[in-house]
């Protein structure tokens, strides 16, 4: 057994599936909008988004018509995300929005139909509908944090939508433009590293809401493969906790076993390389011997059903 899957308490670590969720044990004190120290807008995501903004940027050099007008259109939708990420930080930290200088003003501006948008419609119908489409999401989403500014407490946060499972025409778009078909043609390939780079921004506000929504849904917490032990867990998130932080940790194998809850404390952290995740380590708090069973009784099914699967596969 190598030296890492073993950490200083010396329990045994076994790589395993399961559905989780890991959430900071406190709030932000004295916030407006409720809060964990949980950082969405990381480094990481905004590292990812600056290197798809270059593909954006050489695409965007390779068109060959309406060079001036997309150029414009290009410029609006980052104005609007540039917005979009000073509004989605305020309200991680649990402050309101409404406190950024000039909020209201460029809320309408971002909010307002693109008039060089708009520009493109009669000439080129096509693909105005596909930058509409990416306009549009980024409406959807300012929508929503707006909303859930206006409707939330230190204790709780408002939601209309639930945005991170709710696909939208920019998603179907992005999906034909993935297509082989148009690797080569610059248009088609600027409208998808642009609809790219806009996922990267708006992820974190999805992350969020996912955050406050899914706790209460232990069938729809995401599906992960974590290295436990009894004394702790190593997994990956899209998001990041410190050192130091207090948190709560809940998995399960599958929907018809019970919700394993956990108190623990981040011990390391760190960006996992080309990819929006950070790869962090978890000690739980002093789990009861009845805790530890209970994760000594998953794993060792698991290593159960494991040996069963090898045994049918080598008949």
């Amino acid at each position: 057994m190598s030296a890492d899957t073993i950490d200083s308490r010396r329990f045994f670590r076994l790589d395993l599936p399961v559905q989780c969720f890991v959430i900071p044990r406190n709030r932000i004190p004295s916030c407006d909008v409720y809060a964990t120290s949980a950082v969405y807008v990381t480094q990481q995501r905004m590292l990812l988004a600056q290197q798809q903004l270059e593909k954006v940027k050489e695409w965007l050099q390779a068109l060959q018509e309406n060079t001036d007008l997309v150029k414009k259109v290009y410029l609006d939708i980052i104005n609007r995300l540039m917005f979009f990420n000073d509004v989605m930080r305020s309200v991680e930290q649990g402050k309101e929005p409404f406190k950024l200088n000039d909020y209201g003003r460029n809320l309408v501006l971002a909010k307002a139909e693109n008039s060089h948008l708009e520009a493109y419609k009669e000439n080129s119908p096509k693909s105005y509908a596909f930058f509409k489409a990416i306009e549009n999401k980024i409406k959807i989403y300012l929508n929503e944090i707006h909303y859930m500014a206006q409707h939330s407490s230190s204790r709780e946060l408002g939601y209309r939508h639930v945005l991170y499972s709710m696909p939208t025409q920019a998603d179907l778009n992005l999906k034909t433009l993935q297509d082989a078909r148009f690797d080569k043609l610059p248009l088609p390939q600027f409208i998808r590293s642009l609809t790219e780079y806009v996922n990267l921004n708006l992820a974190s506000f999805a992350e969020l809401q996912k955050d406050y929504v899914l706790k209460r849904f232990p069938t729809q917490w995401p599906e992960m493969t974590v290295n436990l032990s009894e004394g702790g867990v190593r997994l990956e998130l899209p998001k990041l906790m410190r050192p130091g932080e207090a948190v709560c940790v809940a998995f399960h194998c599958d929907a018809h076993t019970s919700v394993v809850g956990l108190k623990g404390t981040v011990i390391a952290s760190e960006a996992v390389a080309q990819t929006e995740r950070y790869r962090m380590r978890i000690n739980f708090d002093f789990p009861g011997r009845a805790e530890q069973m209970v994760i000594q009784k998953i794993m060792n099914r698991f290593e159960i059903k494991q040996s069963i699967d090898w045994m049918l596969d080598a008949r």
